[in-house]
């Protein structure tokens, strides 16, 4: 375990910064339960292996840290997020992208992003909260559509993370991406104070990247 130390550190900063001895702890069960199940034939490295079951502390830190019932804490964080839109909006002159907003509340951003969609569908307050129950667990996360994903998805994602803060809203509202509503040019030239002509060239662009995928 002395070993994998700097391993754990490692995953600490990535996935649980400003962790208590608690979390720390847990990342250390969590690593020597990794270290039983490591197989040498798998291909990866013992290292790379703990370091990947490390991942599930930016699941199960938020649940270890805050005791809170899943439905408080998922209208807590929502009028977190609504607070932060509004003051970021005031602040830089448009919606603030979900890694702003993470950043800005020290949420994860798949949670963000997870009631942000919640927010723009309208669901019902139980619909809201029956999802947040298990925090950002990919394998047990139920939103309000699910769907399964394809290689498409996934060059979408990698698109949409190599693009600029303002053109990732762009890309949010103009595809629909994350359950955002598809606006026009227009639209989104006013919510963005830029002009049509603007928006209508970082379209085109952000579409050229989208029609490269091979898959």
């Amino acid at each position: 375990m002395d070993t994998l130390n700097p391993t754990i550190e490692k995953a600490l900063r990535a996935y649980a910064p400003n962790a208590t001895d608690v979390v720390r702890s847990r990342a250390r069960i969590i690593a020597a339960g990794a270290v039983r199940s490591f197989k040498a034939d798998q291909g990866a490295d013992l290292n790379t292996h703990v370091y990947r079951q490390l991942q599930r502390l930016q699941r199960e830190t938020p649940q270890i840290t805050d005791p809170m019932a899943p439905p408080e804490r998922a209208r807590r964080d929502s009028g977190k997020i609504l607070e932060t839109i509004r003051q970021a909006a005031d602040d830089i002159g448009r919606e603030p992208t979900d890694e702003e907003i993470a950043e800005l509340t020290g949420l994860p951003v798949r949670r963000v992003t997870k009631i942000r969609r919640s927010l723009r569908s309208r669901v019902s307050e139980s619909q809201y909260t029956e999802g947040f129950g298990n925090d950002d667990d990919e394998e047990t996360d139920r939103d309000a559509v699910a769907t399964e994903r394809t290689g498409y998805d996934d060059w979408i994602d990698a698109v949409y993370h190599d693009l600029s803060e303002v053109d990732r809203v762009v890309m949010q509202y103009r595809t629909g991406y994350r359950g955002a509503p598809v606006l026009t040019n227009v639209d989104l030239s006013k919510r963005l104070k830029l002009s049509p002509a603007a928006v209508s060239q970082r379209v085109t662009r952000i579409q050229a990247k989208l029609d490269e995928y091979n898959g």
